[in-house]
């Protein structure tokens, strides 16, 4: 199995890069869409992957992922395995932030020589991403393979050029145009041919209402002419998309091409899937799966038969025992909060960008300074640790 280099973040629609997916793990992105649960004085619920494993036809990829008390993932594990061998470690994906929690470095070892492989490094401004840097290690030196310029012109309009690197100098390869209009959003795929860009393939995706996927389309351009390819059409039960049909324009009619089915836990993260395509009858194939979790929130994107995924409470991560609890009032609260804990030793609170705003060693904290929306209080006790419950400031 050869390896490959993570994408560009946004390309997920078109590509499901399975590697690129981590980099929805910056805080903010993750806090936004957490499912807020706070029912008196329970922990606000924070699920994410903790192993994913896909089947293909001759064998397996397990997917391990860590983070950090701040949400933010710090290393994903790929192992793989064949049919009757043991899972044999074969690359990981260390993950570096700003202060901002922000991805600065992305750097891929390779676990069975044991050395550097690649790297992704990102430049921001104004915290956008602007530039994607893609390397590759020789054994002496970092050496330019690609990069992706960020280009915001409008909320609406994000364009991003892709470059290529010759040896001596860049070269623009590709270029994608995003724009979203009410609940329509499209990308455009173009490349360089000629000194002018080309169009090459469109992805036109609606959402319902609530938020929900409803239908992805893509188009090829082909003798000067859009010309549909495939589409995906979502089906739901219980606020999640339990199967997935998808239909290949032939003759000027849709027909069945394939379809995906899901299973759900009780928080609403899928625990499994499995593709089939049509051939007079449904049977298992190979292809897209979408592990969708946090109310389809979230989501990762693999290639393979199936999936199975388990998944931890980050909101536990390294959470002493229950014994060190402590309550807090009012919730939501205006001005102060009111810490009562035993073993009380400081408090600390955080923006859900993961920067600490506040820090006492009082039991009485004043959050009046506080604009309104959701943060993280950390407390702190001498033989209890450190433990972390969601408030609201009003």
């Amino acid at each position: 199995m050869k390896k490959t280099f993570l994408a560009v973040a946004l390309f997920l629609f078109a590509f499901g890069s399975a590697a690129m997916a981590q980099r929805q793990a910056v805080p903010q992105q993750l806090l936004n869409n957490m499912q807020k649960q706070l029912r008196g004085e329970k922990w606000a619920e924070l699920y994410r992957p903790s192993t994913i494993i896909v089947q293909s036809y001759e064998d397996a990829t397990r997917y391990s992922y860590e983070y950090d008390e701040d949400y933010l993932l710090t290393r994903m594990q790929e192992d793989t395995k064949g049919t009757n061998t043991a899972w044999m470690p074969y690359s990981e994906y260390l993950y570096e932030y700003d202060y901002n929690g922000n991805v600065i470095e992305i750097l891929i070892r390779d676990l069975e020589l044991d050395e550097d492989y690649q790297r992704e490094t990102m430049t921001y401004s104004g915290g956008k991403l602007m530039v994607d840097l893609y390397q590759e290690w020789d054994g002496s030196n970092w050496n330019n393979l690609s990069k992706a310029e960020y280009n915001y012109y409008t909320d609406e309009i994000l364009m991003v050029i892709i470059w290529n690197w010759n040896g001596t100098t860049w070269t623009s390869d590709y270029m994608y145009t995003y724009t979203t209009s009410g609940n329509t959003y499209e990308m455009l795929v173009q490349y360089m041919q000629g000194g002018a860009w080309q169009n090459e393939e469109r992805v036109t995706t609606t959402y319902n209402e609530d938020g929900t996927k409803d239908a992805v389309l893509t188009e090829f351009f082909e003798t000067n002419a859009w010309e549909e390819a495939y589409k995906d059409i979502y089906h739901y039960t219980n606020g999640h998309f339990d199967e997935i049909m998808e239909y290949f324009w032939i003759n000027g009619a849709w027909t069945d091409n394939g379809k995906s089915t899901y299973v759900y836990d009780a928080h609403g993260n899928s625990v499994s899937g499995e593709r089939f395509c049509y051939d007079g009858g449904w049977n298992p194939c190979y292809g897209d799966l979408e592990v969708s979790f946090d109310k389809n929130n979230m989501e990762y994107s693999f290639s393979g038969l199936s999936f199975e995924a388990t998944y931890i409470d980050l909101t536990g991560i390294g959470e002493e025992p229950e014994s060190g609890s402590f309550t807090f009032y009012p919730n939501p609260v205006k001005d102060v909060l009111t810490i009562m804990a035993d073993d009380f030793q400081k408090a600390e609170v955080y923006n859900l960008s993961g920067a600490k705003l506040a820090e006492t060693t009082s039991n009485r904290v004043d959050v009046s300074s506080l604009q309104a929306g959701m943060y993280l209080l950390k407390v702190y006790g001498k033989e209890t640790g450190c433990k972390a419950r969601v408030f609201v400031v009003r």
